[in-house]
């Protein structure tokens, strides 16, 4: 059956998101408490108005200190 004049729902959006993503990413405050939880970096990237590849940087350097 064709998918045609329809659209997904947020929770089928939300699940296919975290089906897409390799890792949901976490953001902590300086008190380390958890802010938010973002279900992939592609998604926080929109949020931001940032790229993927920017973000990944920044996150791997964070995990070297």
């Amino acid at each position: 059956m064709p998918f045609y004049n329809k659209n997904h729902s947020v929770e089928t959006k939300l699940r296919m998101i975290e089906a897409k993503s390799a890792y949901p990413v976490y953001i902590y405050n300086s008190f380390r408490e958890l802010l938010v939880i973002f279900p992939s970096v592609k998604t926080l990237a929109k949020l931001i108005q940032s790229n993927h590849s920017t973000i990944v940087s920044f996150i791997t350097c964070l995990e070297g200190i």
